[in-house]
């Protein structure tokens, strides 16, 4: 069975039309038509999506595309390493968020201190509490 025989009958299996999985993986229904009918692969970047809305392992779809001769070992290879660069990427994204939430967190502890320590001194604390966040 080629990539595409498995793309229709896991659509018909989930009843959506070509123009629901196309806007679900936000690709034009054309190029959907074209997977589905084997004229052309989905990139790389399709097949999570894809594996998500059918509810499938990525490597089924993976090794329908290699299962089909259409993608050469190199090729297999390569869409394995932009997989993983993909995965690597969305996790690296996730802790750049995580140590942002953090120091948001932190300076809006210090400021809220800063600012209890001001209200103290009777508002004459800004410039210390200026210069102390520019130093870092």
């Amino acid at each position: 069975m080629t990539l595409g025989t498995l793309l229709l009958n896991l659509r018909h299996e989930h009843n959506l039309s070509q123009k629901d999985v196309a806007a679900a993986v936000n690709v034009a229904q054309s190029t959907y038509c074209d997977w589905e009918s084997d004229k052309h692969l989905p990139k790389i970047a399709y097949i999570r999506p894809l594996a998500a809305l059918f509810k499938v392992k990525e490597e089924v779809l993976l090794h329908r595309i290699y299962g089909q001769n259409a993608a050469t070992e190199t090729e297999l290879h390569r869409l394995k390493t932009e997989n993983e660069y993909l995965r690597q990427r969305d996790a690296k994204q996730e802790e750049t968020i995580q140590v942002l939430e953090n120091t948001i967190k932190k300076l809006s502890q210090t400021n809220s201190s800063n600012g209890k320590i001001n209200e103290q001194m009777g508002g004459g604390g800004n410039t210390l509490i200026s210069s102390k966040l520019k130093k870092g």
